[in-house]
């Protein structure tokens, strides 16, 4: 389990930026739809809402690996 967590925390990373960056993408262009930027800032707003519910799961993992380590 704690070999995975470097891995996870990449992934998660990756994923974040790339639709961070494909949302504001689409909310730049001007030749966008307007369907398009309502996904864009749904995509927005649920990649923020994952961040803080997974920093939330983090801190409780980095918890229970302190308390194994000790």
């Amino acid at each position: 389990m704690v070999r995975l967590l470097p891995a996870l925390i990449a992934w998660l990373g990756w994923y974040s930026v790339g639709t961070g960056r494909s949302a504001v993408r689409s909310l730049r262009g001007s030749a966008s739809s307007i369907a398009s930027k309502i996904l864009a800032v749904i995509a927005l707003v649920t990649l923020a809402a994952m961040l803080v519910l997974s920093w939330t799961d983090v801190q409780i993992v980095v918890r229970w690996i302190r308390g194994i380590a000790v």
